[in-house]
C-alpha cells in the first residue's frame, strides 16, 4: 500500500472556497479604492476652484438641453 494522502472532495453545492471569495474581491476593492480617490480629487479641485467647476457643470447641462430640444418638442 502507498503513502499518499488525500483530501476529501467538497460537494458542489458547499459552495466558493475561501481563496476563490478572496480573489474575486480584489478587484471590486480596487475599484472602490479607485472610485474614492476619484471623488476625493474631484471635491478638492471644486474646493480650489469653484468657478471652473461651476462653469463646467453649466456648459454641461446647456449641452445637454441642447442636445435633448429636439425630442422635447411642444405638442
Amino acid at each position: 500500500m502507498s503513502s499518499v494522502k488525500t483530501e476529501p472532495r467538497q460537494s458542489p453545492s458547499a459552495g466558493p472556497t475561501e481563496s476563490s471569495l478572496s480573489s474575486q474581491q480584489e478587484p471590486r476593492e480596487d475599484l472602490q479604492v479607485l472610485m474614492d480617490e476619484l471623488g476625493d480629487a474631484v471635491s478638492d479641485y471644486c474646493q480650489k476652484r469653484p468657478g471652473v467647476a461651476g462653469g463646467l457643470i453649466f456648459a454641461i447641462g446647456f449641452f445637454i438641453g441642447w442636445r435633448l430640444k429636439p425630442w422635447l418638442k411642444p405638442w
